[in-house]
């Protein structure tokens, strides 16, 4: 398992969720979202919109399985 903390830096739009999603599901591994006590499935539009991301929310990222260190770098590169 691989994880990463990021900061997000602009609020996420249904549009830029989505976007994140497509990016997520290029990958096998799983790959979950945290941000404070919640916990999403980043292959899932509606567990990630529930936790609403908001410009300079603190997130960890956990990839689990084949090609989670590509799937952490891709998701880095959606967040820069």
């Amino acid at each position: 398992m691989k994880s990463t903390s990021l900061k997000v830096k602009k609020s996420l739009e249904t549009d830029a969720v989505a976007k994140l999603i497509n990016i997520a599901n290029k990958y096998e591994c799983k790959i979950l979202l945290k941000k404070d006590d919640k916990i999403a499935n980043l292959k899932s539009i509606m567990g990630v919109i529930s936790i609403a991301l908001k410009k300079d929310d603190e997130i960890i990222i956990e990839s689990d399985g084949k090609m989670e260190e590509d799937a952490l770098e891709a998701i880095k590169i959606f967040f820069a």
